[in-house]
């Protein structure tokens, strides 16, 4: 099977990032792994209610040695138990 993937993915290291849904809820996640594209984001109570497939979230990356957080429009991609792919759309 061929590899669909179109930027190379980096190990996150469980860095801890937050998803924001579009009713302005959070939820905190960690990072699996991260491509300039997207990321894969794990919850430890699953993936959060009222995001599916083709949803707009908000995602924060918090930096585990300073206060620097970056923010980016997302989509998700695809969702399973406990994890979701988010594709990057634009940095806020």
């Amino acid at each position: 099977m061929e590899c669909q993937r179109q930027f190379t993915r980096v190990q996150g290291h469980s860095a801890r990032c937050n998803l924001m849904k579009p009713d302005g809820s959070t939820c905190q996640a960690t990072l699996e792994n991260i491509s300039i594209g997207g990321a894969l984001v794990k919850t430890s109570e699953g993936v959060p209610n009222g995001l599916n497939v083709g949803d707009a979230c908000t995602v924060t990356l918090c930096s585990g040695s300073g206060p620097h957080e970056s923010r980016y429009s997302c989509e998700v991609v695809w969702r399973d138990v406990g994890s979701m792919g988010i594709q990057f759309i634009t940095k806020l």
